[in-house]
């Protein structure tokens, strides 16, 4: 897990965090989960749900797991969750 504040050159909307931002944000939390289980990875497809808006200047917590890992033919496919928080309510998931 970590802890980060995003700043106004990000933002999306008048006072909010930009999409591809959080997106962004998100991506790089579920490689460094699988980082951390020495797994070798890229971003095959990302699907985000934002459920509120971000706004800037705000403490958000993100937290990514590896769900599960599968072998395809010569690969192993690594299935990661990704959730950021702001005051232990969800506002994005992927």
């Amino acid at each position: 897990m970590c802890e980060t504040m995003v700043i106004c050159q990000y933002c999306g909307w008048s006072g909010f965090v930009h999409g591809g931002i959080l997106a962004s944000i998100i991506d790089g939390a579920m490689v460094h989960a699988c980082k951390s289980m020495d797994l070798a990875c890229m971003t095959a497809e990302l699907n985000i749900k934002n459920k509120k808006p971000v706004p800037l200047n705000t403490r958000i917590s993100i937290r990514a797991t590896v769900k599960d890992l599968r072998t395809v033919f010569t690969y192993t496919v690594v299935y990661t969750e990704a959730i950021i928080h702001i005051e232990n309510k969800i506002a994005a998931r992927a």
